[in-house]
């Protein structure tokens, strides 16, 4: 209304085609039936206050109300969409680095050699370790190589930065190029140019080896970039030096808020450029959009630096920020924080502001306190033991804090318990040992550690996910 993009006027028709007005129903509560001409007097004064009641406070009034109302009914609306979008971002889970088949399997020979020694591919570095181990919270990210661009009208003016992220999301080297944007149509110095910027980036893959290729879409030129980059990819994929790994696009909206952000100047060294920057977000959100988007619900409130939604001014700030935090901390307690992975890769620590019956205040506190005695939790009960939260404390966000106990395990940390992996609450640990134990069905003569069932439940489990995933793997070789 206030950009004259709709008009309304809301009024109260003073006469009735069927029935009484509002004035009339009321007149009944206020007029005297009486014949004599002073009750008659005093009627049409009170006919008159009503009138004047109705005209200047209770039609007013209703007005207001209703305009209230319709203003309330789209600021809820708005709200919804804008939280939806949210919810449609956060709902992406991590990149598996094996989602996708980082090589196509081109014979029958090929496919019994990956089922019988999937573990020992060729594209197989020593950093990657299975994650899928007894007490691993989460899945072993991608490696990613994330491209922004910074597109001019001059192409000599124009940029690309590539970074290579290790599957924690950590910076592991990058580059510039000056010329990978150059078009087909450009001057053979300028192609001269960008062979050799294709030479680079192809010596910079096959040195690191990426699980997925990211670019940042915000022009035309990025498609023409994926198609060059997957072309490249087909050429060293056939001569095995490199997986058919996927090239992504990926909008630039975060990457650019981020690259301006409080957080980046915090957490990154003040020599990376903006581009750079920008490239790291790309490749972090792909990893994991709930960790990137996390990191911008600061002080600052620099999450509203994103369009959710066209209309997004029209509404109150807090309003709009309690939406978003909503959002947050369903997503968040849906899939649980590590705490120790969010002590070890501050990148990832946006989260734990959103643990349920924690919050930001005890949260910053937790991993103050961690970083003081330069140590991680290796179980649950230490919430209490060492960070010394309350009773009260501990029995509403303990659910919600895993550990990765197959790392604190290689810390030879005592007391490590396999549930607090997972998000079984610690009031109900009993239950599920029972109940581990049980499943097993042992013997009454045998004695059974209610550890060792769980692992071995756990481990089960492991082995069963393993033969339906070698098997949906022949279907798809066999069709």
């Amino acid at each position: 209304e206030r950009d004259k993009l709709v008009q309304y006027e809301i009024h109260v028709p003073t006469e009735q085609i069927r029935g009484l007005s509002l004035v009339d129903e009321l007149q009944r509560f206020f007029y005297q039936d009486e014949f004599s001409s002073l009750v008659q007097a005093w009627n049409e004064q009170r006919n008159l206050v009503l009138k004047q009641a109705a005209e200047e406070f209770i039609f007013p009034g209703l007005v207001r109300e209703l305009r209230q109302k319709l203003l309330n009914e789209s600021q809820q609306a708005v709200l919804r969409m804008c939280a939806k979008k949210l919810f449609n971002y956060l709902r992406i889970g991590p990149y598996p680095p094996d989602g996708h088949r980082s090589y196509e399997m081109d014979t029958e020979e090929t496919a019994s050699s990956f089922v019988n020694n999937r573990h020992k591919s060729d594209f197989h570095t020593s950093g990657d370790i299975d994650s899928r181990s007894s007490g691993a919270v989460w899945p072993k990210g991608a490696r990613v190589l994330a491209l922004a661009l910074k597109n001019e009208d001059d192409s000599r003016k124009s940029m690309v930065t590539a970074v290579q992220l290790d599957c924690n999301g950590e910076v592991v080297d990058f580059l510039h190029f000056h010329g990978l944007l150059v078009s087909r149509r450009a001057p053979e110095e300028m192609k001269k140019i960008k062979e050799e910027d294709m030479q680079r980036l192809s010596t910079f893959m096959v040195k690191h080896k990426p699980q997925v290729c990211v670019i940042g879409c915000d022009c035309r030129k990025a498609l023409f970039l994926q198609e060059d980059i997957q072309h490249l990819v087909n050429e060293l994929a056939n001569e095995r030096r490199l997986p058919r790994i996927h090239v992504e696009l990926m909008e630039t909206e975060l990457s650019i808020v981020f690259a301006l952000s409080s957080r980046a100047s915090f957490d990154l060294p003040i020599s990376y450029p903006l581009l750079l920057r920008q490239a790291i977000s790309l490749g972090r959100r792909l990893q994991d959009p709930l960790f990137e988007f996390s990191q911008l619900v600061t002080i600052e409130n620099e999450i509203l630096g994103i369009r959710w939604h066209p209309l997004q001014d029209s509404l109150p700030r807090d309003m709009l920020l309690r939406a978003l935090e909503i959002e947050f901390i369903n997503r968040v307690n849906e899939v649980g924080v590590d705490v120790n992975r969010c002590l070890s890769h501050p990148h990832t620590a946006g989260v734990i502001q959103f643990i349920s019956g924690l919050g930001p205040r005890k949260g910053l506190h937790m991993l103050k306190i961690l970083k003081h005695k330069k140590t991680h939790l290796t179980n649950r009960m230490q919430l209490v033991t060492m960070i010394e939260f309350g009773p009260r404390v501990v029995i509403n966000c303990a659910g919600f804090i895993k550990i990765d106990t197959s790392s604190v395990r290689d810390l030879d940390a005592d007391d490590v318990d396999l549930l607090d992996s997972t998000r079984v609450h610690p009031e109900s640990y009993d239950l599920a040992k029972k109940m581990a134990v049980d499943a097993l069905e042992y013997d009454d003569t045998e004695e059974c550690d209610p550890t060792v069932a769980l692992e071995e439940i756990v481990h089960r489990y492991i082995f069963f996910t393993e033969i339906v995933r070698c098997l949906l793997l022949w279907i798809i070789v066999l069709l």
